[in-house]
């Protein structure tokens, strides 16, 4: 789990870097996952950790709870980036809009990779 953070913060860093200095950001692999996977794994937990979606309290642990916030974090920052991207009918940083997106499922599969006892 601590290696998944860790590489979720470096994403973050990068994706800063690259807006800051107006560069196109291309991640191609997330936690060991492509976008497709990352589809796949968010969309389908019980196939992949045998756990089927839930909604996150307090009684799943800190862990899941913290995870949770990280989540709703980047989805409100999904939502200010489109907002501050979009002109009219044209996003001009798509790039980065989606990286946002990913990185929530991201945040949803370490949740479900948790309940699941991926990392034990």
């Amino acid at each position: 789990l601590q290696s998944d953070l860790k590489e979720l913060l470096d994403t973050f860093r990068n994706l800063l870097r690259a807006e800051v200095l107006e560069e196109p950001i291309k991640i191609e692999k997330l936690i060991g996952l492509t976008d497709i996977e990352i589809r796949e794994h968010s969309h389908y937990p019980k196939k992949y950790y045998d756990v089927e979606h839930f909604l996150p309290d307090v009684s799943l642990g800190m862990e899941i709870v913290e995870l949770n916030r990280l989540r709703t974090s980047i989805r409100e920052l999904e939502l200010c980036a489109m907002r501050t991207f979009k002109t009219g009918n044209d996003i001009s940083r798509k790039d980065i809009i989606q990286l946002l997106n990913r990185l929530s499922s991201v945040a949803y599969i370490l949740m479900c990779r948790i309940r699941g006892q991926y990392y034990k």
